[in-house]
């Protein structure tokens, strides 16, 4: 007996390390694996990846992780009559893997959504990191939601967390929403946790209105956002003379919630993403964090965020429907530790400046210094408030600037 228990320690030693033990069970030739108590299915090519992405039987029981980083070159990406509402229920684990040099477009102005996902509802996407992928919308197509994880989110509790973004963009023409991660959150109830985000040279454009580096419109009353941990830099940038843009929320609806806490966030307002015929900055309504706030009946709360880069429009005969912190204000919005420094606008008559003449009428964050960037003894008073227990974030060691440790 002594022997066999022996033997068995040595030939079995998945036992010893426990339920984190990926068990590959493929001998059977499934794509298959238990992963601790639940199942998951390997995704490791361009057509495995995108056969799953697009599938219109998903639920919630499905879970999928990345196998191996995948890349797209060469991969024709495109939604159709087919596919473009197709809805993820499930589980992606992207197992800190990498996709890169994706684009997605669509082929008919019919279309309504477009993303790694068309729609999530009840879903859930993380650990994954995406270089060079882009969402690109003919102009002409006027009534999509574009965003990198997804078009649409409508339903129950969805989850995106733990994404790195590196020389991404999405490109829109709709008010329906165009948003770096979402274009357009829909339905009473919805709600989005948005977690550990960093994304650098994040390009988010539309012709239209409703633009934001995170997401582009919450639409339905009594949906909520939560926001929290996310490092984003980037340009940010919409064209309609009614447009609404955020660093990271384009536009909240009446009724609607949304919460920001530990945020760095340096957009800037002109797009080098598309062509040079649409090179041209922001117009109107313009915040560091949300475009607009449309109603009093809104619970915003901003908190431990900070802001820099520009509002810079190119409508200069309404140059003050601008903030630091929300560009149209109704007035609803808690700022608690809410903050910007080094911010340019531009003038009536054209000229940038870090001091403008007049007096934004949006919600302004408090500033810190008005033409350069805040002390390293600031620094590390602010870093105080975004000290977590999984330890995400880490300071610049010589000018004490905050960053995820991605």
């Amino acid at each position: 007996m002594i022997i066999l228990a022996i033997f068995i320690l040595i030939v079995s030693p998945a036992a010893m390390i426990g339920y984190s033990y990926w068990d590959d069970l493929s001998n059977d030739d499934s794509n298959q694996i238990q992963i601790g108590s639940w199942w998951g299915t390997a995704i490791s090519t361009a057509q495995e990846f995108f056969d799953f992405a697009t599938k219109t039987n998903s639920t919630a029981d499905d879970v999928y992780y990345l196998n191996n980083d995948i890349d797209f070159t060469g991969f024709n990406w495109i939604l159709d009559a087919s596919n473009y509402n197709a809805t993820f229920r499930g589980t992606l684990d992207g197992n800190g893997m990498t996709i890169s040099n994706l684009t997605i477009t669509t082929t008919t102005s019919s279309n309504s959504y477009i993303g790694i996902f068309p729609i999530m509802q009840g879903g859930s996407v993380s650990n994954l990191i995406l270089s060079n992928v882009n969402i690109q919308i003919g102009y002409s197509y006027s009534s999509v939601q574009a965003g990198l994880i997804a078009g649409n989110i409508s339903g129950l509790t969805n989850t995106i967390e733990n994404i790195t973004i590196n020389n991404a963009g999405v490109i829109g023409n709709s008010t329906n929403g165009t948003g770096g991660l979402v274009g357009k959150i829909s339905n009473s109830g919805t709600t989005v946790n948005i977690t550990n985000i960093k994304a650098t040279d994040l390009k988010v454009f539309s012709t239209s209105s409703y633009v934001g580096g995170i997401v582009g419109y919450i639409s339905s009353s009594y949906s909520y956002l939560n926001v929290s941990d996310i490092d984003v830099e980037g340009e940010v940038s919409s064209m309609s003379t009614s447009s609404y843009t955020g660093g990271v929320l384009g536009y909240a609806n009446s009724s609607t919630y949304f919460h920001l806490n530990r945020a760095i966030v340096n957009m800037t307002s002109q797009n080098t993403l598309v062509s040079s015929y649409y090179l041209d900055y922001s117009t109107r309504y313009m915040g560091g964090f949300i475009g607009y706030n449309k109603s009093t009946s809104d619970k915003i709360i901003m908190e431990n965020s900070f802001f820099t880069g520009s509002l810079v429009s190119s409508d200069t005969r309404r140059p003050y429907y601008i903030g630091t912190a929300v560009g149209r204000s109704s007035g609803s919005e808690t700022l608690n530790s809410a903050y910007y420094s080094m911010v340019l606008y531009m003038e009536t008559n054209g000229t940038l400046t870090y001091t403008p003449s007049y007096t934004p009428r949006g919600t302004m964050a408090t500033l810190v210094n008005a033409s350069t960037m805040p002390s390293l003894y600031w620094w590390d008073t602010f870093a105080l408030s975004f000290v977590t227990d999984d330890n995400l974030w880490s300071q610049d060691s010589i000018t004490g600037q905050l960053y995820l440790d991605r």
